[in-house]
């Protein structure tokens, strides 16, 4: 049997609270709360992506494209068609959508420009990361300079920014600045690791350090938007994104250490993709059940924390029987290759 690939349990551990914090940045949550998680989450996704990518994967960029679009182009595809399905015939009947009278077509550019429709706006992280991937692929194996990605995606992150540039196919606009975090990612790939490995007491100074700079930074910088490419000050974006890829680091190395790896962490961090696609979708399920069988007014949720993690928990668990379907019926929907009987025996 074939010796298991390292995981990083502590990164497992970020990557399900993180998206955690996504599903909950969905809800009606106080708008300081939802700006100060906001600073990092996204720049997470892209941060620790970076941390994880190796160009001696592929052997070439063919393959490579292959992978990627296997990964996210038909993850990309197949959620946006079944929710695009549950959009028409429901979710534009009801609620704000309902208001406006949208047409059935409403969503159908975003869709088609490999950008995002009102139908799944979260599931631009899979562009996003895919144009992200491949732009650091065809740059890095020519130039064979990391650092230059780096700077070439700042200044393109930050001429967007200013320039406020029509959307581009592809989540360019928004790529730009993934490609930054996750340059960055790939640069400390070594630093961070260093860091996972620290003593607590030395966690625990740097946590001291940095979290002030994170709060406050974000705090005065206010509510940014990476795939509508808002970042107020962007200066303090970075500031407040790169301390708080750092804190949040150190506290998941600090739950790691405390209890150690879980498969149920593992099974959510490995199936990320579906919660990000289908949360958005669940989510309605909840309020439509919230309101119409308990009779409760949609505004209990109206900048109410408690509450609102109590319905993105149960937007999660909703989605739970889809990925035990999807991963054992149809792996290759969700990126996934079917595992073989050597493996699931091994």
């Amino acid at each position: 049997m074939e010796g298991k690939k390292k995981r990083y349990d502590w990164l497992d551990y970020g990557r399900v609270i993180m998206n955690f914090l996504m599903v909950l940045g969905h809800t009606p949550i106080p708008l300081a709360v939802n700006a100060f998680i906001a600073t990092v989450r996204m720049p997470f996704f892209f941060f620790f992506s970076g941390f994880l990518f190796s160009f001696e994967k592929d052997n070439n960029y063919k393959t490579f494209l292959k992978r990627k679009a296997f990964q996210l182009i038909i993850p990309y595809i197949f959620f946006n068609a079944i929710t695009y399905v549950f959009w028409v015939f429901f979710d534009r009947h009801y609620g704000n959508d309902s208001i406006v009278l949208l047409d059935a077509t409403t969503p159908l550019p975003g869709i088609l420009q490999f950008r995002y429709g009102i139908n799944c706006i979260p599931i631009w992280f899979l562009i996003a990361l895919f144009t992200v991937e491949n732009l650091f692929y065809l740059i890095g194996k020519r130039v064979k300079n990391v650092y230059f990605i780096l700077i070439i995606s700042i200044i393109l992150s930050y001429a967007d920014h200013k320039l406020k540039l029509p959307g581009l196919p592809f989540m360019l606009n928004s790529a730009f600045t993934g490609l930054f975090f996750y340059s960055i990612g790939f640069i400390l790939k070594d630093k961070i690791k260093w860091l996972a490995a620290q003593k607590n007491s030395t966690l625990l100074l740097l946590l001291l350090v940095f979290i002030p700079i994170w709060a406050y930074f974000g705090h005065i910088n206010g509510r940014i938007y990476i795939y509508k490419c808002i970042y107020n000050n962007y200066l303090y974006f970075i500031i407040s994104s790169l301390s708080g890829i750092i804190c949040t680091t150190i506290i998941t190395v600090f739950i790691e250490r405390r209890f150690h790896q879980k498969n149920w962490i593992v099974f959510l961090s490995t199936n990320l993709l579906a919660i990000v696609a289908l949360h958005w979708t669940t989510g309605k399920f909840v309020k439509a059940f919230s309101y119409f069988i308990l009779k409760q007014p949609l505004e209990i949720y109206n900048n109410k924390i408690f509450i609102n993690i109590l319905f993105s928990i149960a937007s999660i668990i909703l989605i739970l029987p889809a990925i035990y379907i999807l991963n054992r019926y149809f792996p290759y929907l969700v990126g996934k290759k079917r595992k073989t009987n050597k493996q699931i025996n091994s």
